[in-house]
């Protein structure tokens, strides 16, 4: 796997959308490379079903991205599976998105016992934005 680093790729001012996708070539972006989008709003990431997601893909430690204190508004997670690393990065944007007005969840092999299990969890969860939802929804093709 690559883990494309911050210090890798200039930072893109004036970039307010951005999507990612995490298919068969292991390519993953890590957190530390959100330091590159200063002001994004709209972050879409899209997983390909067949690849564990990283578990180095944030460390909690490094000082949250600006964009994710002061500018996201909207993550939308295609390919959800209910890893407990993706419940840990969701966890981690909604304890630092002081922004945020809505996630988006869309899943596909999930069965209907384990997404109430996830929904659960979710709302028991800080959120840095009172106004932040969260939606989940089926898949139909991913």
């Amino acid at each position: 796997r690559l883990i494309i680093e911050s210090f890798q790729l200039p930072t893109f001012y004036n970039l307010t959308r951005l999507e990612l996708a995490f298919y068969r070539n292991y390519v993953y972006p890590s957190l530390g490379w959100l330091k590159c989008t200063p002001i994004l709003r709209v972050l879409v990431l899209c997983r390909d079903g067949m690849q564990p997601f990283p578990s180095e893909w944030f460390n909690a430690a490094e000082p949250v991205p600006l964009c994710l204190r002061e500018h996201l508004k909207v993550i939308q997670y295609k390919g959800f599976q209910g890893d407990w690393d993706e419940i840990g990065m969701l966890k981690y944007m909604l304890k630092n998105g002081e922004v945020l007005s809505e996630i988006l969840v869309g899943f596909c092999r999930l069965t209907a016992r384990n997404m109430k299990k996830i929904k659960k969890n979710f709302r028991r969860m800080h959120k840095a934005s009172e106004t932040c939802t969260i939606q989940f929804s089926r898949l139909k093709k991913f």
